[in-house]
């Protein structure tokens, strides 16, 4: 079940963050690309995106899957 009446109120650069995570965990050389092709498209400063990083890589965490515990190094 989606949670529509919450969907729009969120910071996409949040959601873009968690997306650049998985990447950057599970396909590396694509990150950094589509992290800059957004920036460069979406006309978004890149730290207003990895700001999130540390609420992203947390909240990932917190879904305890397992094999990803480098989430620690960005956390800290």
């Amino acid at each position: 079940m989606i949670d529509w009446p919450d969907a729009c109120h969120g910071d996409p650069a949040a959601d873009v963050c968690r997306s650049y995570l998985l990447l950057k965990l599970h396909a590396e050389e694509i990150s950094d690309p589509y992290l800059n092709d957004y920036c460069r498209i979406g006309n978004i400063q890149r730290d207003k995106i990895l700001d999130w990083l540390p609420y992203v890589a947390a909240a990932r965490l917190a879904e305890d899957v397992s094999g990803e515990l480098r989430l620690l190094e960005i956390v800290h």
